[in-house]
Formats: C-alpha cells, sequence, structure tokens
C-alpha cells in the first residue's frame, strides 16, 4: 500500500498544471466589461471627454495583447498541440496569431 501512495505522489508531482486557459478565459471576459463601463461613465458624466474613453479602451485593448503574448510565452513549453492550438485561436482572435517560420 506505501508503494500505490508512492506512485499517486509522484504521478500528482509531474501533472501540468494548464493555468494560461483560464486566464486568457479572464482576460476575455473582463476586458470588454471594462470597456462599457468606460463608455458607461462617458454617456453618465457629461464633463468626461470621449477622447478619454477612446484612450481608455485602446489601453484594455492593448493590455489584453500583451496579456496573451504574456500567457502564451508562459505556455509555449508544454507539448500539447491541442492546448497550443487553443491559445493560438485566441490570438488570432485578438489578430496577433503567432509567426511561423
Amino acid at each position: 500500500m506505501e508503494q500505490v501512495n508512492l506512485i499517486a505522489e509522484t504521478i500528482e508531482d509531474t501533472k501540468i498544471k494548464y493555468q494560461g486557459m483560464y486566464q486568457m478565459c479572464f482576460l476575455l471576459g473582463i476586458v470588454p466589461i471594462l470597456g462599457v463601463l468606460a463608455m458607461a461613465l462617458a454617456i453618465g458624466v457629461p464633463k468626461v471627454p470621449i477622447a478619454l474613453v477612446s484612450g481608455i479602451r485602446i489601453l484594455l485593448a492593448i493590455s489584453l495583447i500583451i496579456g496573451y503574448y504574456v500567457i502564451y510565452k508562459r505556455e509555449v513549453k508544454y507539448s500539447n498541440k491541442y492546448y497550443l492550438s487553443l491559445l493560438d485561436t485566441w490570438g488570432f482572435t485578438l489578430n496577433i496569431g503567432k509567426e511561423k517560420s
């Protein structure tokens, strides 16, 4: 029984914990919500210039691209091609898919 527990612990320790997928889902969900809140701020407060809201939305888009880049660079070391193709799909959605050499 001791050997079975040792094998179970070894398997558990060698499992790869894919976190990029969850983080990318979070980014793809939160950034549009923040953009809508910025637009609601411009509509609700008449003194807020539209240029400020546009700047905020541009910064949100840039943060989404940077977030994807950081997540992809960290997760590319894994050899699971299906997982990486899903991340590539999100990159294509952001129009920054990985370059083929």
